[in-house]
């Protein structure tokens, strides 16, 4: 994801210039539920690469200031309020804004996930995540729960039904909840003047299988968002992250399909 964000801000043949580049992805719940995933890939890579961190802290430096230099005490780190009552809840339309995230190193030359060399000119970006419900009730169209075909994965309906064409939401409601939440962090990229938008896409569509959200219907409230805001942007990538049988197949055929979306290397 933020790979594909520098090469928004480094115009090249395959992707446009922009000024100014948001990447959205799915936050982590401030408690994990018993036998769910805590937090994505996309956060891990940012806590691991850039100052998304300095997000969950704050520095408290009143009356050091004042003092002479050789008496000074270093400043007060604590957890910030962001981390306890006031954190983002799940399925509502509230976000989590960091306009001036600084991109500090390179992404790691090994499977191992640990940061890469620290960058020679570090990068700024806009960073936004939201917290999608945990696990909605889930039906399916049909009373056999369908089959998944044409350019996704088969197999993967075997322990991912959430990629069936036929997996929707049980609760109107929850479908509902996950727009207004997409609608809010589109709309956060353009009040910031934002021209390029990069949505973390390596488990799902923004976390859809991290949080158990139906693919088909996932892509079709981003298309819906996106249509109405889609002069706002210069580009609009999805960054699968990761190569997985389920992006190589499930995620990236229901994006070319529902958004026209074309992969880039």
């Amino acid at each position: 994801m933020l790979d594909v964000a520098t090469s928004l801000q480094e115009a090249s043949p395959a992707m446009p210039h922009c000024n100014k580049v948001a990447v959205v992805f799915a936050g982590h719940p401030a408690q994990v539920p018993r036998g769910a995933h805590g937090i994505g890939w996309e956060e891990s890579e940012l806590l691991g690469r850039t100052t998304w961190g300095e997000v969950f802290f704050t520095v408290d430096s009143q009356g050091v200031q004042h003092q002479r230099s050789d008496q000074a005490e270093l400043p007060h780190v604590g957890v910030t309020k962001y981390c306890d009552s006031a954190y983002i809840q799940a399925g509502t339309p509230e976000c989590i804004i960091a306009e001036n995230v600084m991109l500090l190193r390179h992404a790691s030359p090994s499977e191992s996930g640990a940061p890469g060399p620290w960058r020679a000119e570090p990068r700024e970006l806009s960073a936004i995540c939201f917290l999608p419900e945990h696990a909605p009730q889930l039906s399916s169209t049909t009373s056999s729960g369908g089959s998944v075909s044409g350019t996704h994965c088969p197999g993967a309906l075997l322990t991912v039904p959430t990629v069936s064409r036929q997996c929707v939401y049980a609760d109107k409601s929850s479908r509902i909840c996950y727009r207004s939440q997409v609608e809010a962090v589109v709309k956060a990229c353009c009040l910031l003047d934002c021209d390029g938008l990069v949505v973390g896409c390596a488990e799902g569509i923004c976390g859809s299988e991290l949080f158990g959200h139906p693919m088909a219907e996932v892509v079709q409230l981003w298309r819906d968002v996106l249509d109405k805001a889609a002069s706002h942007f210069r580009v609009v990538a999805f960054a699968l992250g990761k190569d997985t049988p389920l992006n190589r197949k499930c995620t990236t055929g229901f994006l070319a399909e529902v958004l026209g979306a074309r992969p880039v290397s």
